[in-house]
């Protein structure tokens, strides 16, 4: 796992750690809304739905930034803008608002996220990631050759020279 996978928000991450992000702040949230509930049930008090909901919102709080830090990098991994990571959240807040309204409202908001919902989902979980260095860093799940990587914006980027495999004694596949 990428070290400050929940709290940097520069770099690019491949879909395998993006799936353990989305697992890791799942089970967060479950967990700490499972922990406050029952919390509550042996202090006494009952849960409510109005109890329940208040509940899990206090854990999508404290699972937000985490979970936009590895978004805005996944997003940065297909090439788009981070800030495609706080426009998912401000749609997904506007369904709530929207419902507060009027329901006419909230049915068009509702499938409107839903559509933008899919999209985003099949990208961020589906697609793989830009296979070339560009702005956002160099390709995550490409290893550099001892010559050259394709660096930001298509040119070769130089690396330090290594050894070869002859002149430090490793067996080569040609004879």
């Amino acid at each position: 796992m990428q070290a400050g996978l929940f709290t940097t928000f520069t770099g690019r991450i491949p879909r395998s750690q993006w799936w353990l992000g989305v697992l890791l702040t799942t089970l967060t949230q479950l967990g700490v809304g499972f922990i406050i509930g029952m919390g509550i049930g042996l202090a006494g008090g009952t849960v409510t739905p109005v109890v329940s909901t208040y509940i899990q919102w206090v854990a999508g709080i404290i699972v937000f930034v985490p979970s936009l830090a590895f978004n805005v990098k996944r997003w940065h991994d297909l090439n788009y803008s981070g800030w495609l990571a706080i426009i998912s959240s401000l749609v997904f807040a506007g369904v709530a608002i929207a419902q507060s309204i009027d329901s006419s409202l909230f049915i068009v908001v509702s499938l409107l996220a839903t559509v933008y919902g899919i999209w985003a989902f099949v990208l961020l979980g589906c697609k793989r990631g830009t296979v070339r260095g560009h702005r956002y860093g160099l390709d995550p799940l490409r290893v550099p050759s001892l010559e050259t990587q394709e660096g930001f914006f298509g040119d070769s980027e130089k690396f330090p020279a290594l050894p070869s495999r002859v002149a430090v004694g490793l067996p080569t596949l040609r004879n």
